[in-house]
């Protein structure tokens, strides 16, 4: 016996049931869920939640060893208290002709302090008293050392060829710098993703709502087509046949309904891991926001002019470049010689009492210096100059490696460009099979209801059924290739904008360690008044001038970004700004930015952006 499509079949859980209460969710809402529940980034790959392989603990961790790097560079104080009581057989101190055996007690302090500089340089200061003393056989005084002796030296050495210069001295520091820049943009990119990602999983669900609504909203009629079949059956106006035909098509609506009433938990379950939510709280997610319905023209040269300024992957690999050119500086400098100028200078006092010995040397009365040059270096150098053979190709390969990076984005924002045309191409002729369904479903129901009266060979009312059944499934499968396709566009105008790195900028979400605006900040700080440094001149790195980044499209707004501890703040170059490209013809194209995106929705349209911004 046919079972009509009845709630009693329920292939969901009944916590998970779509006859739960409903809460409206907007995007934003779901963005700054999003952003705000966890450090672990997580974001759509092949149509399930994963883990980004980047967390916001990275860049910490790696300003963590910036700073550790930064300390090569610290004052370093040593210090020693030796006591001793010698007690040695006869004829050890000056050998035969004294039988006298040595004994004596002695106390040995020296103290230095020393500074390793950015060129290379060390220098230190010490008070190294010699540690010989002269002493009294069988210990006939009861003074601790009978004689003390005193010295302040100065020491000074300075590499001329290998070793020497604040650009291969301060590399490491550099390269510990850029690494954690890296960091940043790493943890850029994985944002951008996981926006994409929150705004992806966010249509999807919307349009396998509407699926569901449309399926709901036909029950009826299917149902009614099966009770009428039922009738005539029993009237004998039609066979057992026509009645198994018509409850086919209605079992397999109601196996495609299932199908779509799980597809929407799947979604929702989906959004609930990005926006970090339970698993079940008691409500159902509905998308209230409505999505984009116009076709904006996307142009390419723009787009990748755009790139080449924001992707967080092509900087992360021009930073890559730089690191490997700092290697290379080092490792050209590795192949030179040793050579170092020293320079000693020692100050000597020498009293039966402390503090005579202290006076006499601080008087610098009796003074000692040493100038001179000290040369070493390997017979034929292999080594050195493998290691430079090898850098050298690591730079060609990682430039080789950025050239083709830069490349392939503008290819893949082409690709991106053509399935966002094409998916708003096929939405619009899915959109007018929906319109055509509807009338043909209005005009298949009244033939359906008024069917001609019987008789002759032909079964009108059967033919009816026949055109009316048909006309719900192509309803069904319109409106829901529709929904479908619009979700798809959407979501390709936003992978549009991550393709591009403008998607945080043009949807109001401000970083608090973006690397942009840091890099920007830190270059005005430090390079007023005409590139003169007015602070931290100390530094070893002073930043060069970044270029503007100023968000394009309906979205753009003035955006702070919060600025990173003084103590994380990322220095470049000067003259090596990290929007530089080491490999790239950078000359400015002409052309007007995209400003052709529709307008993001917002939690209070009275309100700018700028105050409905998400901050992370």
């Amino acid at each position: 016996m046919f079972s009509t499509m009845s709630d009693d079949i329920q292939p969901l859980s009944g916590r998970l049931s779509l006859n739960s209460e409903p809460r409206e969710l907007r995007l934003r809402e779901a963005i700054e869920l999003s952003l705000a529940k966890s450090d672990i980034i997580q974001t759509l790959d092949s149509g399930g939640v994963q883990i980004a392989s980047t967390t916001r603990y990275d860049p910490k961790i790696q300003w963590a060893r910036s700073n550790a790097a930064d300390a090569a560079f610290d004052p370093r104080l040593s210090a020693a208290y030796l006591g001793s009581r010698v007690n040695e057989p006869p004829a050890t101190f000056f050998g035969p002709g004294i039988s006298l055996n040595t004994r004596r007690d002695e106390g040995d302090f020296i103290a230095s302090v020393s500074k390793p500089w950015a060129t290379g340089a060390t220098t230190s200061v010490g008070y190294l008293p010699p540690l010989g003393y002269l002493y009294f056989p069988n210990g006939v005084t009861n003074r601790f050392n009978p004689i003390y002796s005193s010295s302040l030296v100065f020491e000074a050495r300075q590499p001329l060829l290998r070793g020497a210069g604040t650009r291969v001295n301060l590399a490491p520091l550099r390269i510990a710098q850029l690494r954690a820049e890296q960091s940043l943009w790493e943890v850029k990119q994985a944002t951008l993703a996981q926006v994409r990602s929150v705004e992806e999983a966010y249509w999807d669900l919307q349009a396998a709502l509407v699926t569901v609504d449309v399926m709901e909203r036909v029950l009826p009629l299917v149902t009614e087509v099966v009770r009428i079949e039922r009738y005539r059956a029993q009237s004998e106006r039609s066979t057992l046949a026509d009645v198994a035909r018509a409850s086919i098509q209605s079992d397999q609506f109601q196996q495609q309904r299932l199908l779509a009433r799980n597809s929407v938990v799947e979604k929702e379950l989906r959004l609930r891991n990005l926006m970090g939510m339970e698993v079940v709280d008691g409500v159902r997610l509905v998308p209230v926001d409505l999505p984009t319905r116009e076709s904006f023209t996307l142009d390419h040269a723009s787009a990748v002019a755009n790139a080449l300024d924001n992707r967080p992957d092509l900087v992360r690999q021009r930073l890559g470049v730089r690191i490997r050119e700092l290697e290379y500086d080092v490792a050209r400098n590795g192949i030179r010689p040793q050579l170092d100028l020293q320079a000693i200078y020692r100050t000597s006092g020498n009293g039966q009492q402390l503090n005579t010995s202290l006076q006499q040397m601080a008087d610098f009365q009796y003074s000692t210096w040493t100038l001179g040059l000290t040369f070493s270096v390997p017979l034929g150098n292999r080594a050195a100059k493998a290691n430079l053979r090898a850098t050298e190709m690591q730079l060609t390969r990682d430039r080789a490696l950025f050239r083709q990076a830069t490349q392939n984005v503008s290819f893949r924002l082409m690709d991106l460009i053509r399935e966002t045309e094409n998916s708003f191409a096929q939405y619009e002729l899915a959109l007018r099979r929906v319109r055509n369904t509807q009338e043909w479903l209005r005009a298949a129901r009244i033939r359906f209801s008024n069917p001609p009266p019987a008789g002759g060979s032909q079964d009108w009312l059967l033919l009816a059924l026949y055109d009316y059944q048909a006309a719900l499934r192509q309803h069904i499968d319109a409106t829901t290739e529709a929904s479908v396709l619009l979700a798809r566009y959407n979501t390709q105008l936003a992978k549009v904008e991550e393709a591009q790195g403008i998607l945080l900028e043009n949807r109001g979400i401000e970083l608090t360690d973006d690397p942009c605006e840091a890099v920007q900040r830190h270059a005005e700080d430090l390079f007023a008044n005409n590139g003169s440094p007015t602070q931290g001149a100390n530094r070893p790195f002073a930043p060069a001038q970044a270029e503007s980044r100023t968000p394009v499209g309906p979205y753009s707004h003035a955006t702070r970004y919060a600025e990173p501890p003084a103590d994380q703040r990322p220095f470049m170059q000067a003259g090596h700004s990290i929007m530089q490209d080491p490999g790239i013809d950078r000359t400015p194209r002409s052309g007007p930015r995209p400003s052709n995106y529709s307008d993001f929705p917002r939690s209070d349209p009275a309100r700018p952006y700028h105050q409905n911004s998400v901050r992370r």
